[in-house]
């Protein structure tokens, strides 16, 4: 069915083969990462279409190390360790106060995708090692 989450499927996935969901990951084309809310209709799954399955690296501990890009300087990367049930928004804080500016001023994304700081890492199935996009908010009009 092209408009049954994809969760769904994972889930009955793992089950069938004794394994834990949590630890793993669902790609499309080897390296389009699926997430649970999407379907196969929205990611353009055609028939007989290839899902590769991985095992996550996923923390078992709850704490993992995010990597957050500087946009201003691509050398120097923070990095933060974190529990996965944690909100967002301390280490955006820490990152906007270690460059002298307001938190307002960054956009900050994973994988393409905006990042509340009321979010967890959790909530967008962030890894140890998972890498934060970084974007100068622009002023004007």
């Amino acid at each position: 069915e092209r408009c049954k989450q994809c969760g769904r499927v994972f889930d009955a996935f793992a089950k069938r083969k004794g394994v834990d969901r949590s630890h793993l990951r669902f790609l499309y084309n080897g390296n389009i990462r699926i997430r649970d809310n999407q379907t196969l209709g929205e990611l353009d799954i055609e028939n007989f279409g290839q899902i590769d399955v991985v095992r996550s690296e996923r923390a078992v501990s709850g704490i993992i190390t995010i990597i957050v890009k500087d946009p201003m300087n691509v050398q120097n990367n923070t990095h933060f360790k974190m529990q996965t049930t944690k909100m967002m928004r301390r280490i955006f804080q820490v990152f906007a106060q270690r460059r002298n500016m307001q938190r307002h001023n960054f956009r900050f994304l994973h994988c393409g995708v905006p990042i509340d700081d009321n979010e967890t890492p959790e909530h967008h199935d962030m890894e140890h090692g998972c890498k934060i996009d970084v974007v100068l908010n622009r002023g004007g009009c």
